[in-house]
């Protein structure tokens, strides 16, 4: 997306960088989140970058193929990855085997391979629209001039009323096994926890997430401290 956008092309990157800034994205199996970070004096810029990326997506299709052809590369060498393993089996374990949140948000060398710039196209224009998205926006900014900013740029782009919330907490099955022990010579030892905490709009979310921080988050975390430092 970062390099498909019919105003700003491949130099998406170039122009974050050369501002001080960057620009990333990540996908899990609830969102795809795009980030922008810029001095606060490029908010114009911040939310124009976001708007084309919702509303200005061309994808070439050389492109295109270049990319399901890195993707593919990539996960030929993660599809046997121990903690690829770990991942997918503690999944299984808290919702149950055939349910969706068990499946690699990354896709298999299978499922991309056989992906077409039709269905990549009709995904875009039914998914990236206002009222499946929410813009954040963090800093030292002026509030009156954002919304001035995401009027601007935003005001044009039309909801799709068809667009269906998916609740992935239906049919949850977890699976009766529960200890689960995978030998490799290539992972490092390790025990790991793992824990459900509540959907992302739910008020606890915030305090697990505060949770997470304190123990694991970090350097300063709880753990790390008691483990590493001493």
């Amino acid at each position: 997306a970062f390099e498909n956008t019919q105003e700003f092309g491949k130099d998406f990157n170039d122009i974050a960088r050369l501002q001080g800034g960057f620009v990333n994205a990540y996908t899990g199996h609830r969102e795809t989140g795009y980030v922008t970070l810029l001095p606060k004096d490029k908010l114009d810029l911040a939310i124009r970058f976001l708007s084309r990326v919702m509303t200005d997506l061309k994808i070439d299709p050389q492109e295109f193929d270049k990319e399901k052809s890195v993707i593919s590369a990539e996960l030929s060498k993660t599809e046997s990855s121990s903690a690829r393993k770990v991942g997918l089996k503690v999944n299984e374990i808290l919702f149950g085997k055939d349910h969706l949140l068990t499946r690699d948000t990354g896709g298999t060398r299978e499922t991309v391979g056989n992906i077409t710039l039709n269905d990549l196209d009709n995904y875009y224009s039914s998914e990236y629209v206002p009222n499946n998205a929410t813009l954040v926006i963090s800093g030292d900014v002026d509030l009156n001039q954002a919304k001035t900013l995401i009027d601007r740029y935003f005001s044009k782009t039309q909801a799709k009323p068809e667009t269906v919330e998916l609740d992935l907490s239906q049919r949850i099955k977890p699976s009766e096994q529960k200890d689960i022990v995978i030998k490799d010579d290539t992972f490092p030892s390790a025990v790991q926890y793992f824990y459900k905490i509540p959907r992302f709009n739910h008020r606890d979310s915030l305090i697990a997430s505060l949770i997470n921080a304190a123990l694991c988050g970090g350097k300063d975390s709880r753990i790390n401290r008691r483990l590493v430092d001493g």
